[in-house]
């Protein structure tokens, strides 16, 4: 069921109360101003929603149908308020009734909408130059106003400036690595794009905006590129700290830097500290918090102690800076960050496939918190056990596909989830939380074998599982697509496994972590080849590459999708050799291919599929790679 916003909910049931005799109609007033107020904010957040998203027919079609359900929506409100002042029941009946239908649609199609926007391919790695791209895109289509441009301007330009300040810094600290020069020429046209923005923001040239438009989606991928390469020839490099934040401060006091550009330093420091910030605040409140005994209390403390260093430290010189200290705090809070993410994952991935058990572990978090009743439990509990009763009664179905000793495994997983779910249960009585901790910890260690044999099962009769293919929200469970970066329905962060610390010229410095964005390179490939050795290790199977292969593969056909669209009429109009673009085609063409070698994996579990398909991906990744560097020479 759709979410609906809570000053309607209230509306709708107090008119069903009024149809049964349960309420009078007083008891609405004074609730109309605050449901409007909540329609107004609904039309605006629509017309900033168009802004910055890909005008798809689809996306289109589903803008059109939202607006005119939210002038029903609108019609509705106002139908019930007319009924009040006649104070005919029938008629407030019958307006609250068309209020709610009309409250779900525009919910669901907001569910939609969201969805659509999830699937829709970036233009650039970065977040802050992707929404001005595709707001100056829209512009030029007529979708949106130019003014418009100019809130998106702003943050995008003091990006560049970040991004040039971290260039000025590698090429201090780093001058003797080969991407020195690469990463000034192509900063250098990332600005010459900006530049050719404000040009058109202060004449109104269409031109200049196609201009900026062309260069900048070029640019800034590689962009993105080289400011990985810099991050890790930064990390090879590291001889004075672990952290690579306390690792620039030390060669930021070996090349006594000062003024502006110790300023910038700082920023970038600040910047990436706010992102480890965001991800401690994620693990307090994540609903798994209590469940997967989250460091509370030692992550808290240890962000507050970095913080105050960080704000005394721009107070002082780097000499009288602590920075052996610093260093141990920073790693000490980035490892407990690293593992508190990952047993929360861990309990994610065991639920990933199985909806029943996705839902009670969510449910099981809440009551660790205290934050749903036990009446509420028990609903949501005796629904899991229902169904695990009725599996454990026909497991007679499953001769035929399973072999003795998989069958014998399955009753016995079945037969350890149903005592899991009493003695979750046994909480609604005693209120004794090691219960709910013991329960689910019993459940937990029987899914892994429980979804492997269905996965067997389903195989056998020929049905595909395509459970892989989704990302539950564990906010509020609900299904996303797997390219999704945030829940369409409540808007919480999808996690995914955080595998390290990120490294300064990278995630600290570019805001990755905000980006579903993924280039055909060799970051790429070490997760193919992360995922062989854990096939190979008997850590993941089919369900686990499926997961793997679809992302990549699903970036892959975005960043073709983007070379067709934006780069390979750049390479025309700028009449560059042509052999790069055949090569880069060749290239893309040969790496999505051995993805698609090692997706037969999922559906024939040979591992040889594996093998072959990384060693053409990786062969065609390092082609592409190389190209970068060369179309840096011209963009």
């Amino acid at each position: 069921m759709p979410e609906i916003p809570a000053s309607l909910q209230q509306i709708i049931k107090i008119c069903e109360k009024i149809s049964i005799g349960e309420a009078e109609p007083g008891a609405l007033n004074g609730l109309f101003v605050k449901a409007r107020q909540v329609i107004a904010f609904e039309r605006t957040g629509l017309e900033r929603f168009t802004w910055d998203a890909i005008w798809t027919d689809k996306f289109q079609s589903l803008v059109n149908k939202l607006q005119a359900e939210l002038e029903a929506h609108e019609k509705a409100l106002q139908d019930l308020e007319n009924s009040l002042s006649d104070a005919e029941p029938f008629a407030i009946e019958k307006a609250g009734r068309d209020l709610k239908y009309s409250a779900e649609a525009v919910a669901t199609l907001w569910d939609e909408l969201n969805a659509e926007v999830g699937e829709q391919m970036v233009m650039s790695p970065y977040p802050v130059y992707d929404h001005l791209l595709k707001v100056g895109q829209n512009i030029l289509q007529g979708h949106v106003d130019p003014s418009v441009l100019t809130a998106f301007f702003t943050p995008a330009a003091d990006f560049t400036i970040r991004l040039r300040a971290a260039v000025k810094r590698f090429v201090l600290f780093y001058g003797e690595s080969s991407l020195s020069e690469c990463a000034q020429k192509v900063i250098t046209n990332v600005e010459a794009g900006m530049g050719a923005l404000d040009k058109f923001l202060q004449s109104g040239q269409t031109k200049a905006l196609d201009d900026a438009l062309h260069l900048l989606v070029t640019t800034t991928v590689t962009m993105y590129t080289v400011m990985s390469d810099m991050g890790q020839w930064a990390a090879a490099e590291k001889k004075y700290a672990r952290h690579p934040l306390v690792e620039e401060l030390y060669r930021a006091r070996e090349a006594k830097l000062q003024g502006e550009d110790l300023s910038y330093l700082w920023q970038a420091i600040k910047h990436a500290l706010k992102l480890e910030l965001t991800q401690v605040q994620t693990l307090l409140n994540h609903p798994l918090a209590s469940l997967c005994d989250v460091h509370s209390q030692a992550l808290k403390a240890g962000m507050a102690r970095v913080m105050y260093i960080v704000q005394e430290g721009e107070k002082k010189s780097l000499d009288e800076l602590d920075l052996p200290e610093f260093d141990i705090m920073l790693l000490n809070l980035d490892r407990l960050i690293h593992n508190d993410l990952t047993h929360i994952n861990i309990e994610c991935r065991l639920v990933s496939g199985a909806p029943n058990f996705e839902e009670l572990l969510v449910t099981v978090g809440l009551a660790m918190d205290g934050k749903i009743e036990p009446e509420a439990f028990k609903i949501i509990l005796q629904d899991t056990l229902e169904r695990i009763e009725e599996t454990q009664n026909n497991l007679d179905g499953a001769l035929e596909q399973l072999s003795a000793e998989d069958l014998e495994l399955l009753a016995h997983c079945l037969d350890c989830q149903a005592l899991g779910c009493r003695e979750l249960a046994s909480w609604c009585e005693t209120g004794d939380k090691q219960l709910l901790k013991n329960g689910w910890r019993r459940i937990s260690a029987s899914l892994p074998s429980t979804k492997r044999i269905c996965a067997q099962m389903k195989k056998s009769l020929g049905l595909n599982d395509n459970s892989s293919k989704k990302l539950t929200c564990m906010r509020c469970g609900q299904q996303n697509p797997a390219s999704a970066r945030y829940c369409s329905k409540c808007s919480a962060v999808l996690m995914q496994l955080v595998q390290a610390p990120p490294m300064e010229y990278t995630d600290l410095e570019t805001g990755l972590s905000d980006s579903n964005f993924e280039h055909p390179l060799p970051g790429n490939i070490l997760k193919l080849e992360q995922l062989v050795r854990s096939v190979e290790s008997g850590q993941a199977y089919t369900q686990e590459a499926a997961e793997v292969l679809d992302k990549l593969l699903s970036s892959a056909y975005a960043y073709r999708k983007l070379y067709i669209n934006r780069v390979r009429p750049a390479l025309e109009r700028e009449q560059i050799d042509p052999s790069i673009a055949e090569r880069f085609e060749i290239g893309m063409s040969s790496y999505i291919d051995g993805l698609e070698i090692c997706r037969n994996f999922v559906e024939d579990p040979q591992i040889d599929y594996l093998y072959n398909g990384l060693d053409q991906a990786s062969a065609a990744a390092l082609e592409l790679n190389e190209l970068q560097t060369e179309l840096a020479d011209y963009f």
